[in-house]
């Protein structure tokens, strides 16, 4: 009779990705439910620990199953099926990943043109800018022109040196009331 051995976690993570994270009896995955390895051969009737035996298994199949066999042959992975996922997976990120990068250089065009209306604003004789970080915070929430607007009060009520912080105590209030959160 085999011996039953502890599998590695490297092992059990390689099984878990090379199906998808995903039971391979019920097809429900996580985090619905709790995965586990199931030896489709048990070790009772002669299965080992080799990848071929391994398959992922929520909780409740896998002690359903017990050391009973499902029929003389593993599960069949349909290769050109999962194939077919990932390559959708990676098409999908590629996508996600060109959208984040539109949105980011809209901000940087954003930021440039703040940051030299704050200049004109002050005739070119700003001491202190707002700094690049805040801005793109602040631009998640409140537009272009709101911050415009916003950076005109603050020139107009606090003038020059105190001006950035007037601006930011304005957005900082700006951005509570769009994400409508108390202003205690």
């Amino acid at each position: 009779m085999s011996k039953r051995n502890g599998i590695s976690s490297k092992v059990r993570f390689e099984v878990f990705k090379r199906d998808g994270f995903t039971c391979q009896y019920c097809g429900r995955r996580t985090p619905v439910v709790v995965l586990e390895l199931d030896r489709v051969i048990p070790v009772s009737k002669g299965g080992t620990d080799e990848m071929e035996n391994l398959v992922t298994s929520c909780y409740e199949c896998n002690r359903g199953k017990g050391a009973s066999l499902l029929d003389d042959r593993a599960p069949v992975i349909d290769v050109h099926e999962q194939t077919v996922i990932m390559l959708e997976r990676e098409l999908q990120l590629r996508e996600y990943n060109e959208v984040k990068k539109l949105v980011r250089d809209r901000e940087e065009e954003d930021i440039n043109e703040l940051l030299s209306y704050w200049d004109e604003l002050s005739n070119n004789r700003a001491r202190k800018f707002p700094d690049i970080s805040s801005l793109r915070t602040f631009l998640r929430v409140i537009s272009r022109e709101d911050i415009k607007d916003a950076m005109e009060i603050a020139h107009e009520k606090a003038g020059d040196w105190r001006g950035v912080s007037y601006l930011y105590g304005i957005l900082h209030k700006w951005r509570k009331e769009r994400l409508g959160e108390s202003n205690d």
